[in-house]
């Protein structure tokens, strides 16, 4: 179980991940499991479907939910991949 506001990284690609909602599991990048912490690993690569900075991912088994803070090759997973969140609509203002 990941807590809230806790902060993971990929040894492998460099991607780094804030914990915005409870993961029931740990969560893995790259099909190893993430290492708790922001410090070291390599630059995260811009990769085309890969982990996309600023982006919310959520678990569609647990409904946890991670925010990038660095890019990275991926895939995310928690129980199953986890999927890129669309933005909220802002409320319109007449």
């Amino acid at each position: 179980m990941t807590k809230a506001g806790s902060r993971w990284r990929c040894a492998v690609c460099g991607a780094q991940v804030v914990v915005t909602r409870v993961t029931e599991t740990a969560l893995a990048c790259c099909d190893h499991p993430m290492e708790p912490g922001t410090a070291g690993g390599p630059a995260g690569p811009a990769v085309a479907g890969g982990l996309q900075l600023g982006k919310r991912y959520r678990c569609p088994a647990c409904e946890g939910e991670v925010l990038v803070t660095r890019a990275g090759a991926g895939p995310l997973r928690c129980h199953d991949p986890m999927v890129l969140q669309a933005p909220k609509p802002l409320a319109t203002s007449d």
